[in-house]
């Protein structure tokens, strides 16, 4: 680590300090990092004592507080009561993960003081990037109370670089991307990365990608994300069932491997609590979320890994079963885009085949799926391309609202990078109801879009309804921009990049616009108190930002 103090590492740093902000570059190693302090204070004494780690990932947040009832809500073994006894006794380590993807910094920044002052015997770690400054000359990274360093170097292959990835250009980048960490994170059980006498060490790397992607395609196949210890050790165990143990050389064969020879595990039991001793001792693509919970580093992982497990056995039946539902959309779409030699046994054309035969009307989620599945391919046939762009052409374009309503409601998500693609070569009408679709779907590289489309003044030529949270209003002859900055409105309300970016967005666009989107939207918004949707969860932090984001448009078109 380095600050204004010599480099030291951040075990022997908390053992002096309790408050500490930890500043790091993208892709240098914070997951890593953070997960190596959880999955290490929940087994040892790091020289501060035996502390039990509460993880707290931003992403997760919300806009709720960082209190107990949320520490206890992420980290469910303990609880709210269990979590402010662990504090109050100065045994709590609160590691906050991704900390400069909160809605709100400020709001956050104070609520973890906050929580400080509450428990000073407690020990709090921040993670973050360097924060954006407001003034110029003056840091915003930093907390009141806490001691402010900054990583020296990456530690380990890191999750980050997929998340950087979400506001991707080209799908086929990021599958190959997020392959590219996958990879890295076996590697951190490879036989030079392990101790020598290692369990995990003595696996090939071929058995440990088996190990890993037959425990991602279970878990997915479950819905599940986390896993408790004992229900770890017992999928280990299972898969250890049939491995073999080559005394000569000292390496342990999967089943899968077909190992010709060796002696059967004595006790697999053993050997699979061993494992997940090493798993967390050595994070890598599982690694120890809380004390005693498991994951894959990333849900990104678990997806990939899971692609390679149906894809070679060819398991098309499988993925033609599932096309429907959104929970396996990334699975199948990493499958297209596998390399070798995963790639030979299931091409990518016997899987877009195959979904094509499933689905007669192009008017359906599997035209779309396909489609993805064909951005990502390494090859695929020019008449299976060809068959895609007809099925889309006869459904992409949405030219009203009640086939933008259908594209949302129907379709879903995976309409989205179509939809994206064809905004270049539309006319007025298509874009401004391209963007009203866009806004109501969550897709991530959906924010930088919407907010270049937000200074399109072509004018559109029919009436469309405009839908910014709460507020839908028809309107003609107005600009593409306005359908654009209504869109963008609508994903700042959900979507913490987009909020973090509205400022800039409202500065943007023409005054025009922001008197027109304050006459239809913001006066209806505050003449009915409309802060947000009428629906039972409705929270108080839902309405603030509502409230919020109306008044700087307000404010910025200078219209009281």
């Amino acid at each position: 680590m380095s600050g204004c103090r010599p480099r030291e590492h951040l075990f022997e740093l908390l053992a002096q300090e309790r408050r500490v902000l930890v500043i790091a570059r993208r892709a240098s190693g914070k997951t890593a990092l953070g997960t190596l302090l959880t999955s290490q204070a929940a087994s040892r004494d790091l020289g501060f004592g035996f502390a039990v780690p509460l993880l707290v990932a931003v992403d997760r947040l919300g806009t709720r507080r960082l209190d107990e009832a949320e520490l206890g809500r992420q980290n469910p073994l303990l609880g709210a009561a269990g979590v402010a006894r662990v504090l109050e006794a100065g045994d709590g380590l609160i590691i906050v993960d991704g900390f400069d993807g909160a809605a709100s910094i400020d709001a956050r920044k104070a609520s973890i003081a906050d929580l400080g002052r509450r428990y000073p015997a407690a020990r709090i770690v921040v993670f973050t990037r360097p924060l954006p400054r407001k003034v110029p000359g003056r840091s915003e990274t930093a907390i009141e109370g806490f001691l402010t360093v900054r990583t020296a170097a990456p530690v380990a292959p890191d999750v980050a670089t997929i998340h950087e990835l979400q506001d991707h250009r080209s799908e086929a980048h990021r599958v190959k991307r997020i392959g590219e960490v996958v990879h890295g994170l076996l590697e951190c059980w490879s036989f030079g990365a392990l101790p020598r006498a290692s369990v995990l060490a003595r696996l090939t790397s071929r058995g440990l990608l088996f190990l890993a992607s037959r425990l991602a395609a279970g878990d997915h196949g479950n819905r599940t994300v986390e896993l408790v210890e004992i229900d770890l050790l017992n999928k280990i165990e299972l898969e250890l069932q049939g491995a073999r143990w080559f005394a000569e050389t000292e390496m342990l064969l999967h089943e899968d491997e077909h190992p010709q020879g060796g002696a059967p595990l004595e006790d697999p039991a053993a050997l699979a609590k061993a494992i997940v001793q090493e798993i967390r001792m050595h994070p890598g693509v599982l690694v120890e979320r809380r004390s005693g919970v498991f994951a894959f580093a990333d849900l990104a992982v678990q997806q990939y890994l899971a692609a390679i497990f149906f894809a070679a056995g060819c398991d098309t039946a499988h993925f033609v079963e599932v096309r429907d539902d959104p929970w396996w959309h990334e699975v199948i779409v990493f499958a297209a885009g596998l390399p070798a030699p995963w790639s030979s046994s299931l091409p990518a054309k016997t899987l877009v085949r195959a979904l094509l035969d499933a689905s007669a009307s192009a008017d359906s989620a599997t035209t779309f799926l396909a489609a993805r599945c064909a951005s990502v391919a390494s090859f695929l046939p020019s008449s299976l391309r060809a068959e895609i762009d007809r099925r889309l052409r006869a459904t992409i374009l949405p030219r009203s609202d009640a086939q933008v309503a259908h594209l949302v409601d129907d379709i879903g998500e995976v309409a989205a990078p179509a939809l994206v693609a064809a905004l270049p070569s539309v006319g007025a009408n298509e874009r401004a109801f391209i963007a009203t679709a866009l806004g109501q779907l969550v897709y991530a590289p959906s924010v930088r879009v919407l907010a270049g489309l937000v200074d399109d003044e072509k004018a559109t030529t029919e009436p469309i309804t405009l839908r910014a949270g709460p507020v839908d209003a028809v309107v003609e002859q107005a600009p593409v921009g306005l359908f654009a900055f209504a869109a963008f409105f609508h994903l700042a309300l959900v979507n913490s990049v987009a909020y973090r970016m509205f400022d800039d967005v409202v500065a943007r666009v023409s005054r025009g616009v922001r008197e027109t989107f304050v006459r239809l939207v913001a006066s209806k918004i505050v003449g009915e108190k409309s802060w947000g949707e009428e629906t039972e969860d409705e929270s108080e932090a839902d309405a603030d930002r509502v409230e919020e984001l109306v008044e700087k448009v307000v404010r910025a078109s200078g219209v009281r």
